[in-house]
């Protein structure tokens, strides 16, 4: 699969962040897509997106 990926990066189709980005290291040491797909998953269910700033309590 990687190598697929390169190939659309080098032919400018998608670039490196979109193929990359959810193994991005998170602080504490979590992969970005250990922490999103369980919501993504969440919201497919369920078809209700979670609140984008909790912590503001908006």
């Amino acid at each position: 699969m990687l190598e697929i990926e390169k190939v659309l990066v080098r032919c400018g189709i998608t670039t490196f962040e979109e193929e990359f980005i959810g193994q991005s290291v998170l602080p504490g040491g979590q992969i970005l897509d250990q922490r999103l797909l369980p919501e993504i998953d969440e919201v497919q269910r369920t078809g209700k997106m979670p609140p984008l700033l909790p912590h503001l309590g908006g």
